[in-house]
């Protein structure tokens, strides 16, 4: 059975019905504890105080924002079942060379299994099969995770 397309307006009526409070005027109401992926991409952030809340997040999407120094990101380290971490375009990012930053990032937060939209590979990992290709792009050109080139 697939899911129904629903709209933002008869989702909040269900919401409404669910809860008998009225959207505009309800209280907070608390993710900490349920919450699996959250989307923050170009908000501004540069501090990631009180993310450690958030232990069964496992996607955070958090590219373009301000996060400048390893001790912010280090916050993430509280996230026990973090496995998808898209961090592009924050300045921590941009001040490193790509292959430190994987190196990095990934010695920093071990559960990671992926970075930025690639796999995270490790020396203790086994070796990449033909199930671990996927579609490169979208061209349909299949290619090995984090397999280097011979240009």
């Amino acid at each position: 059975m697939t899911a129904k397309a629903t709209t933002i307006k008869e989702a909040i009526k269900r919401w409404e019905e669910k809860t008998g409070q009225q959207a505009a005027t309800a209280t907070e109401e608390s993710l900490g504890d349920t919450l699996e992926e959250l989307w923050i991409s170009y908000n501004l952030i540069e501090k990631l105080k009180g993310i450690n809340v958030l232990k069964n997040l496992k996607v955070l999407y958090m590219s373009n924002n301000l996060v400048k120094e390893w001790i912010e990101f280090n916050k993430l380290q509280e996230l026990p079942n973090l496995e998808d971490l898209l961090f592009v375009g924050n300045p921590l990012y941009d001040a490193c060379e790509l292959d430190v930053w994987r190196a990095e990032a990934a010695r920093r937060l071990p559960q990671l299994k992926k970075l930025d939209g690639e796999t995270v590979l490790r020396e203790d990992d086994p070796p990449l099969t033909v199930a671990d290709m996927q579609p490169d792009s979208g061209d349909g050109v299949e290619t090995m995770v984090g397999a280097e080139s011979n240009d």
